[in-house]
This record gives structure tokens, sequence and C-alpha cells, in this order.
């Protein structure tokens, strides 16, 4: 869901562009009267931050979850970097994107950012449902975790399963 609030910030925020642009260029031609009146006010942003404040944290949590669950133990640090380097390049790459596309208005731009993380989202999730989760992701999600055993016990799901690895074990 994540990647859908992305799309809908980036779409609002293109909203809001095109209607920032539209009276600065209405207040610009306005003869006597205050010019003011016909300014989009700073409060049309805060639909936008809420959107894309949600989306980062879909994202961003659920991706260093994702990375660390499914990393080697002696790998997490590694992948951990190699995350935070895809996100260094995506960031490079928005950069350069702006930059080519400079010439448009910032409106188009944004609308553009927004089909691109639908697209992108749609190729997520058709990777994901091909996705098995690993035997390293069920062990590194119940290690230490004794309670949710206990929980299963009280709710008959382990069937006398004695420990967490007994339901790895299972589970795998």
């Amino acid at each position: 869901w994540g990647m859908a609030f992305a799309a809908a910030a980036f779409f609002a925020s293109g909203i809001v562009e095109s209607a920032v642009r539209r009276g600065s260029v209405a207040a610009a031609q306005a003869t006597g009267g205050n010019d003011d009146a016909l300014r989009v006010g700073v409060y049309w942003q805060f639909p936008q931050i809420l959107l894309i404040t949600t989306a980062e944290i879909l994202v961003s949590v659920t991706g260093l979850e994702f990375s660390y669950a499914n990393s080697p133990e002696s790998m997490k640090s590694v992948v951990m970097a190699v995350y935070f380097l895809t996100t260094a390049v995506g960031n490079f790459a928005g950069g350069v994107l702006y930059s080519v596309l400079g010439k448009f208005e910032r409106a188009v731009i944004l609308h553009l950012c927004s089909a691109l993380m639908l697209v992108t989202m749609c190729a997520f999730r058709r990777m994901q449902q091909n996705l098995e989760p690993s035997s390293s992701a069920i062990m590194n999600y119940s290690k230490g975790s004794e309670d949710i055993l206990e929980l299963g016990k009280r709710n008959n799901i382990y069937n006398g399963m004695k420990n967490t690895s007994e339901l790895c074990s299972h589970l795998t």
C-alpha cells in the first residue's frame, strides 16, 4: 500500500502545483484588486504531506524488515548497506529525471512520477506473487519469541510443539 500512497501523493502534488501555477498567472494578470486573493494557501500542502509521510513509513519499514529478515546472519550488514545504496541510487536517478524533464511544467513531472510509481507498484506486486518466505526469514521472525509459541499453545495451533525451532521446522 505504501507505493499506492506515494503515487497518490505525487498526483496530489501535481494538482496543487497546477493550482499554484494558475493562481500565480492569474494574480500577475489581475488589474486592481487584491492579487493575494488568487493565490493558493499553504494548507493545500497538508494532504500531500500526509500521503507522502504515510507512504514513506509503509515502504521504508516494509523494505527494511524484508531485507533484514531474508538475509543470512553473516550478511545482514551488507544487505542493509545495499538496501541504503539502492535508496541513494534512486534519489540520484530522481534528480537526473528532474534535470532531463526540467523543461516541462512541474505538475507534468509530478504526474509522470505518479504513473511511474504505479508501474513500479505493479512490478513489485507481480514479483511478490512468486516469492516464498525463506526459512531464515521464519527463523529470524520467531527467534527468541517464545511468547508466540505460548500463544499458539493456548489456541491449540502448534499441536504439542515445545519450542520455536520445532515451529520453524514445521513451517518450512
